[in-house]
């Protein structure tokens, strides 16, 4: 009996099946993937490295950039050595590394002696002040030119006073450039010879 049941059961679903309508499949047009402009949604979109606010959606290198007193190749070292120092890829946006990897880079950006980047790169080799290569940044930065400049009219350098009147230092000629709004232009004039003159 058991067998004549199951048997049944079975045909009862095959009819259940068959008497069910098919419904019909759709096709239906894919959906257009919307692109966004900033494909890096997961990321930071600003970044604070030695007190200043980078673009989290720039690569590092690229980034590093907007720090005044670091340039592309002092930029490229220093991102070669994070990346030695810490395994993060050179290659990610800047948004994308780990928030705790933030002081390591700005550790290498503020003494990049101490992490063995070589001298040439830094942008006060030989300090007069401190008697090593130094490199500064920001608002450092200004305030050693400031004291420079200071210095260099203090003991009447000839540079220092030329920097002070705004001419060039380094031997440029004068007749055409270096002509400011306060100071007073005198247009270029041919030397007009009388007839006497000439015989």
């Amino acid at each position: 009996m058991s067998k004549d049941k199951s048997e049944k059961s079975g045909k009862n679903e095959k009819q259940e099946r068959s008497e069910k309508p098919k419904q019909e499949k759709r096709h239906e047009a894919p959906k257009p993937q919307v692109r966004s402009d900033k494909p890096n949604t997961g990321a930071r979109k600003i970044v604070r490295i030695v007190d200043t606010d980078l673009n989290g959606e720039l690569q590092i290198e690229n980034s590093l950039l907007k720090i005044k007193g670091i340039n592309r190749r002092l930029a490229r070292i220093v991102v070669k050595t994070f990346e030695k120092e810490t395994g993060v890829s050179r290659k990610l946006l800047l948004g994308h590394i780990p928030s705790d990897k933030d002081e390591a880079l700005s550790a290498i950006i503020r003494d990049p002696i101490k992490h063995k980047i070589p001298g040439y790169f830094l942008n006060r080799p030989h300090d007069i002040y401190v008697g090593h290569d130094k490199h500064v940044i920001n608002s450092d930065l200004a305030f050693e030119k400031r004291e420079d400049l200071q210095r260099l009219s203090k003991i009447k350098a000839r540079r220092g006073l030329r920097l002070l009147a705004g001419l060039p230092v380094r031997g440029q000629r004068t007749k055409s450039n270096y002509r400011r709004k306060g100071s007073k232009v005198i247009g270029v004039e041919k030397k007009k010879w009388l007839w006497w003159e000439i015989q």
